[in-house]
């Protein structure tokens, strides 16, 4: 009989453990290989990859290129490896595991958060934002909406000129921002749910979205559910103590230094720092099905702009450009104060071109030439400017509904 109870009490501890861990998987540490070569030795790559670092070092000359560059295909590196410097000053250069500031390459990562939550049930991205936010003004918008642009709400960036008196006091925070959303309750540009327009206020809300729905900080739910299992060990939130020093400061043309904005504490939209590495194991996690399921992927890489014409298109995080009907291109590209990044990925062949500067630099966002090379002659893409369209802005508002 003892024999018997003491098996009982064995499985029923045996069946909690199996519980308990099946409900942590945030400690789960995932399968990610990481290649070590600046250039591939791959004799088909090898060619590849000296054909692009001659390419780089020009641009670097000529355009003034200051930036990490990863390129893989097929699940095979063909070059990662830093152009320029980190910090001008002490001369310290640019690698592969260089942080930077992603700019708005933030928001796929935003979204993935989303995400998660969404798969898990801890909320229905058809849930209105008013039921995470309380006292929110909108009462039409839902998170969906919010993911692809379509809510309306205008760009903090420019309403924070108008409503933050004292620039000098201190960072604005994603708190601010609901704050004065609430007290001042802006104008919608149009309807929500009527068009897309691209804001960053619409990120800046996910992220606070996360951290009601999860419990934990932005940060944390990060670092827990993604940096760490896919080790992502370059990879930070832009408001925490940076865990590297080999970080890029922002410069603009002639290495001028721009320091910090007063801005620089709203998250989500903006405001991940990360290595060209790190992103490439984000990719990675994408494909493999580690992070996400193929169903919840395929909703995130859905057009969502439906009235809008032609091959450029936006998702749940992610721009798109269909470009024939086996050519899909997911990406995003960023742009703040120094630092402009661009994040390829062609899913047909697995195709990845990432692309982080801190030297204001337009051009990289012209990847045309790299893709040439990888492919033969007539592959183009060239990227929109992450800049906000101003005259869309007149636009949306000449046209309210």
């Amino acid at each position: 009989m003892k024999k018997y109870i003491a098996f009982i009490l064995v499985t029923i501890i045996g069946v909690v453990i199996v519980i308990r861990s099946c409900n942590h998987q945030t400690t789960k540490a995932y399968e990610i290989k990481e290649d070590s070569t600046e250039l591939s030795t791959d004799p088909v790559l090898a060619p590849l990859a000296s054909k692009i670092d001659g390419l780089l070092k020009e641009c670097r000359n000529s355009k003034g290129y200051n930036c990490a560059v990863l390129i893989a295909r097929d699940n095979q590196i063909i070059l990662q490896k830093g152009y320029g410097y980190a910090d001008y000053r002490n001369k310290s250069l640019i690698d592969k595991h260089t942080s930077f500031q992603l700019a708005s390459v933030s928001k796929p990562i935003t979204a993935t958060a989303i995400l998660i939550l969404w798969e898990r049930e801890q909320l229905n991205i058809k849930d209105k934002v008013s039921k995470y936010i309380s006292g929110f003004p909108y009462e039409d918008l839902t998170i969906d909406m919010l993911l692809c642009h379509r809510s309306g709400l205008p760009n903090y960036m420019y309403f924070c000129d108008e409503y933050v008196t004292d620039k000098t006091g201190g960072k604005v925070t994603n708190e601010d921002i609901i704050s004065l959303l609430i007290r001042h309750r802006p104008s919608l540009m149009f309807t929500p749910g009527k068009r897309f327009m691209y804001s960053n206020t619409n990120y800046c809300l996910l992220a606070s979205i996360v951290e009601k729905v999860s419990g934990q900080s932005f940060s944390e739910f990060l670092r827990k559910e993604l940096f760490e299992p896919l080790h992502m060990t370059d990879s930070y939130l832009l408001t925490d103590k940076a865990p590297t020093d080999n970080k890029a400061l922002a410069y603009t043309h002639g290495f001028a230094r721009l320091g910090e904005d007063y801005l620089d504490g709203v998250v989500g939209d903006k405001g991940i720092c990360s290595s060209v590495s790190d992103l490439y194991k984000f990719h990675q996690g994408l494909e493999n099905g580690l992070i996400l399921k193929k169903e919840t992927l395929t909703e995130a890489y859905k057009p969502r702009s439906f009235e809008k014409k032609g091959e450029k298109n936006y998702g749940y995080g992610w721009r798109m450009k269909k470009q024939s009907a086996s050519d899909f291109i997911i990406y995003h590209n960023g742009w703040w104060r120094g630092f402009n990044t661009l994040f390829f990925r062609r899913l047909k062949d697995n195709t990845v071109v990432i692309i982080l500067n801190n030297k204001l630099n337009k051009s990289i966002y012209r990847i045309t030439p790299i893709l040439e090379i990888l492919d033969g002659s007539g592959s183009e893409f060239d990227s929109e400017d992450e800049r906000v369209n101003v005259s869309m802005i007149k636009a949306a508002k000449n046209s309210k509904a």
